[in-house]
Formats: C-alpha cells, sequence, structure tokens
C-alpha cells in the first residue's frame, strides 16, 4: 500500500489532474457552466457541458521494480452558442495514460514517466486522430510532511505542440489540513471537518483541443476556481460538489498554420458533481 501511495503522490499530476492523498479507482463526473456570471460578461453568451468517465489501475511491475498505472477515461465537451449556431457542438475524446513509477529508493529522489495516447473525436463525420504526449516527473522529499515536485509535459496538440513545465507541492500541513497540486494545472487547498466531509477550494486550468471538420480543431482553455466539498457516502463511496467560476476561459476555432478564430465568449459560473470509488490514504 505504500507503494500505492507513493505512485499517487507522484503521478497524479499531468496537467489535467491532481496530486492528492487519495487514490480514485473510478470516477463519472458531470460539468455544466451555465450563461450565467460574475466578471468579464460582455462577450458571446453560451452554456459548456463536459462529461468525464475514468479508472485508475495500479499495477506491480516487477522487472524493474516499480509500478504501472493504467488510467484510461474518456471525455465530453458540449457547447451551444448563441452567435455561432454552425459551431460543432459536440468533441469527444478518449484518452489512455501508461505511467511507469520508480520505486527503488534514490535518497529523497523518486522519479515517473507517463506517455498518453489520446483519440480526439468529431462525432458528426467521424474523422479522428491520434496525439501523443508524455509526462516526466521528480519527486524530493524535504521531510515527511513535505514533497517537492519538478518535470515538464509535452502534447502534441491539434493547434500545435505544446510544452509546459510542472511544479508542484504536497504539502501535510496538519492532521486536518493539506495543500497540494502541481502548477500551472492544479492546486487543492483541504480541510478535513469530519469523518465523512471534506472540503476547500481549487484552481485547475485545461488545455485540451479535439479534431473538427477537415484539418480543423476545437480548443478549450480554461481557468477554474471553486469551492468543493467531499461528502464520503459509505467508506469507499465519495460524492464530490463543486462551485465556482471560470477565469479568461477562452474557445478556440482552428486550422493549424492555417487560421485561428477566437470566439471571444463569457466567462461563466459553473457547478460540478462527480460520484468516486476512493481509497483514502
Amino acid at each position: 500500500m505504500k507503494k500505492i501511495l507513493l505512485l499517487f503522490i507522484m503521478i497524479k499530476s499531468l496537467p489535467d489532474s491532481q496530486a492528492q492523498p487519495y487514490i480514485d479507482i473510478a470516477s463519472v463526473k458531470f460539468m455544466n457552466s451555465p450563461d450565467a456570471g460574475i466578471i468579464n460578461r460582455n462577450k458571446q453568451n453560451y452554456i459548456l457541458s463536459y462529461f468525464n468517465a475514468s479508472l485508475n489501475l495500479p499495477l506491480p511491475f516487477r522487472p524493474i521494480r516499480g509500478i504501472v498505472l493504467l488510467s484510461p477515461f474518456y471525455e465530453e465537451w458540449n457547447t451551444s452558442l448563441s452567435n455561432a449556431p454552425n459551431v460543432v457542438s459536440k468533441h469527444q475524446g478518449f484518452v489512455l495514460a501508461l505511467s511507469f513509477v520508480d520505486t527503488v529508493p534514490h535518497h529523497k529522489w523518486r522519479y515517473a514517466i507517463t506517455p498518453i495516447i489520446r483519440l480526439k473525436d468529431f462525432s458528426e463525420d467521424g474523422t479522428s486522430s491520434a496525439q501523443w504526449g508524455v509526462a516526466g516527473l521528480a519527486i524530493f522529499s524535504q521531510n515527511r510532511d513535505l514533497f517537492w515536485k519538478f518535470g515538464c509535459y509535452f502534447n502534441r496538440d491539434y493547434f500545435g505542440n505544446f510544452f509546459m513545465p510542472l511544479l508542484g507541492i504536497d504539502w501535510w500541513i496538519n492532521k486536518r489540513n493539506k495543500l497540494f497540486g502541481i502548477l500551472p494545472g492544479n492546486l487543492t487547498f483541504e480541510h478535513k471537518a469530519g469523518l465523512q466531509l471534506y472540503y476547500g477550494i481549487t484552481f485547475r486550468a485545461i488545455t485540451n483541443s479535439y479534431r473538427d471538420i477537415g484539418e480543423g480543431y476545437f480548443k478549450v482553455d480554461d481557468n477554474q476556481l471553486s469551492f468543493f466539498t467531499d461528502i464520503y457516502l459509505a467508506k469507499s463511496i465519495v460524492l464530490n460538489t463543486e462551485i465556482g467560476h471560470s477565469v479568461f476561459r477562452k474557445l478556440t476555432l482552428g486550422e493549424k498554420n492555417v487560421f485561428r478564430n477566437d470566439l471571444s465568449v463569457n466567462d461563466n459560473l459553473y457547478f460540478k458533481v462527480s460520484l468516486n470509488i476512493r481509497h483514502r490514504f
């Protein structure tokens, strides 16, 4: 179990996930962002929704005294734009991340590498093509309660090559409070209110692109700041809820090296709910 904990301290750090003191074996989540908000409301009205179903399966990998984490998931974005009704409303993706984690002691350092294959599909004409990427991470243990993370992420998106340096932290502040995440992708402060209730504040940054008509692409850039609660319905069943607001959200249509069209959308409130099979350490 200690090796699996180490795995999740290290691996749940890709740009669209979180480093965290628990493992979600399975998760289903839904996000809705209605045409309502508080800031940056002078652009195009729209509605945005998101669905995700994922698995995380840690497996021993004895030839290198390590662990493999198999992480398949399906995701789907739906948009409704008031000034662009002809824009394709549905974009979906199938993703497989396969993480190799070194569990051999290297003093205070640990290492991991994660190749990622993404099949991003435009559902109306069935065209799709694969993206590939890789994430590398090194973890430094300052003490038993504080870990620093250094690495980089690369993906061949439809709009071009996407590279991002990673800097993260896992800090067990005390028995009730934790700070964890990888910037610029995500950062979470979590407070334990009781055996069945956790709450806190989370920041999340998203950059994804999807195949569109012909050689075109649809790109989502989103920054989300929210308040969340985790309610334990049973020992391993967790209901997560979030209410928050997007910051500098951008939706883009384009074709690589040809054109790029910013759809100029408002920032909206968003609401998210997820049901998770979770093991907490």
